[in-house]
């Protein structure tokens, strides 16, 4: 019985325990192609950071440019902005010019003033509000079907009168029979004219009072639509600007930026996806699509896709999240039983996670362009094994088992060959290795050990070398940045569980998600500018 798994199943009833789940380690790996010469940029005190200035931008009319730039680049730990005022010598400067395109953005030399690299970035266009061109468009559309309404009215009216006029005439005397016939059939013709023209009457009525009630809801309806229009082009604004933030970096440091990144995590059995800033917090999924608990969420490479496992009365299975359209597939192919932990494949081909029973389980593979197919990996067949986790290059796959009764995590290569211990416990002891992560680099895996509680710890590959990187709460979930320095972990340190981010170099916490009930962490790999929209996600 491997206890780790009984949690992974069962989190939910029993919260205190831990919950596994890892995200697909992604390579982003970048050359420090166009960047400025070190020895030309001012370091702070301590001598690890780059010191530049971010201008506001010219040309533009708010000061998103220099607010969101700066941001990011504090947020990478690897820049400190100073403030034009106080800026001290040989600090970089950072200017940005608003063009027809988009943005122009020059990286000045702070020893010869020289621009040493500049880039004219896209840009997509937020166009300003109209919301008094919308009500008049439809107020002249409304009064313009009222006048028509109202001819019908005045006619109907006029008819009414003319008619009720004459029945208001004393009757003739008629002398014969043929005489007295036709002016009854005069009557009942009068009448039938009556009666349509009140009806015509009281219709058209009834129509302009509807028609009036619904033109403060046609113009609320109309502007919303524009609204959520403006409010999509503003989040690709934004996330073009991330974009710039990372080619700055890249420029200051040699080390592309990881603002073009997201982190999905689960809230309240809801899988949900927020940018590397904790702007634009979103579900992607919904108890009322799934009528079940999403568990372990693991990013495709192009960010288009979560997979994740979801838990109901029947057990658990595999699903897939399509980002673009909101859709979740569930995988036909999942067999009976305990299906957890899937990652993608290093191609993005096949789905990898865990199937068995409490007791065991092994590791399987569906391709996803045929998943009636399940194909059992040659990995620690003997023994238990479950959540996966690829290396960045795909050669080799970690995993966890409870070959020495707790469990610990072991790596081989994808035929099982070559097996190691990836993280050694302290001897006579019974600390548990879960949840490993793959930096990105390939150098590091990040995994939560129990001993009494739940800290992250970091094992350098090479030497075996381990290092404790929390100690203040309980911390569990580990997941990697696409710049192998940054770990996006599960932490109760502000008192509820929330997302928290932890740049290792520096020790610096900050907190990603709101409080509640948030965990399992997936960083995504740097998503660039094909990265969906979270209002294209469904809600």
């Amino acid at each position: 019985m491997l206890s780790h798994r009984a949690v992974c199943i069962g989190f939910l009833l029993l919260p205190v325990l831990p919950v596994f789940g890892q995200s697909a380690a992604q390579s982003h790996r970048h050359a420090p192609a166009h960047a400025v010469h070190a020895t030309l940029l001012a370091k702070s005190a301590n001598g690890s950071l780059v010191r530049a200035v971010i201008l506001p931008a010219d040309g533009l009319e708010s000061d998103s440019v220099q607010t969101i730039i700066s941001r990011d680049l504090d947020f990478g730990d690897r820049v400190q902005v100073v403030s034009a005022g106080g800026m001290q010598p040989g600090a970089a400067v950072v200017k940005s010019i608003a063009t027809p395109q988009g943005l122009m953005v020059s990286l000045i030399d702070p020893v010869s003033g020289a621009v040493r690299q500049q880039h004219e970035f896209q840009l997509p266009i937020v166009a300003p509000r109209h919301d008094q061109a919308i009500a008049d468009s439809l107020n002249q559309a409304f009064n313009a079907r009222d006048l028509l309404r109202r001819t019908r009215i005045a006619r109907a009216e006029w008819v009414r009168d003319s008619l009720q006029s004459e029945m208001a005439k004393k009757p003739p005397r008629l002398r014969n029979n043929k005489a007295k016939a036709q002016y009854a059939a005069l009557v009942a013709q009068r009448d039938s004219l009556l009666r349509e023209a009140l009806g015509t009457a009281a219709l058209v009525q009834g129509e302009r009072e509807r028609d009036e009630a619904s033109r403060a809801a046609a113009q609320v309806a109309a502007i919303a639509h524009e609204v959520a229009i403006r409010d999509s082009a503003t989040q690709a604004r934004r996330w073009a600007l991330h974009g710039v933030s990372d080619a700055v970096e890249e420029w200051l440091t040699g080390h592309r930026g990881i603002a073009q990144s997201r982190v999905a995590y689960v809230s309240n059995g809801v899988i949900r996806v927020v940018d590397f800033d904790g702007a634009n917090d979103h579900a992607v999924t919904a108890p009322d699509k799934l009528g079940d608990k999403a568990m372990s969420p693991s990013w495709r490479r192009d960010g288009k896709a979560l997979v994740f496992s979801e838990m109901n009365d029947a057990g658990t299975q595999i699903a897939l999240v399509n980002l673009l359209t909101g859709q979740t597939t569930a995988l036909a192919a999942t067999p009976r039983g305990l299906n957890i932990t899937p990652v993608f494949s290093s191609d993005d081909k096949s789905i990898i996670y865990a199937n068995g029973n409490d007791a065991r389980t092994s590791l399987v593979a569906v391709p996803l362009d045929n998943m009636s197919t399940v194909r059992h990996l040659p990995v620690n067949r003997s023994f238990d094994a479950d959540e996966p986790i690829l290396s960045p290059d795909g050669t080799r796959i970690a995993y966890v088992s409870s070959r020495p009764k707790t469990p610990q995590i072991y790596s081989s290569n994808l035929d099982g060959s070559d097996e190691r211990v990836e993280a050694p416990a302290p001897p006579k002891t019974r600390v548990y290795h879960t949840s490993p992560d793959w930096s990105p680099d390939g150098r590091m895996i990040a995994y939560q050990q129990q001993n009494g509680d739940f800290q992250v710890w970091v094992v350098n590959r090479a030497d075996k070398k381990v290092r404790k990187l929390t100690t203040k709460g309980e911390n569990e979930d580990p997941s990697w940045a696409p710049d192998a320095r940054h770990i996006a972990l599960t932490s109760n340190r502000g008192g509820a569980k929330a997302i928290w981010v932890l740049d290792i170099q520096s020790g610096r916490f900050r907190q990603l998600s709101a409080a509640g009930d948030a965990r399992l962490a997936a960083w995504s790999g740097t998503l660039g500018a094909a990265a969906p929209s979270p209002l294209a996600s469904a809600r």
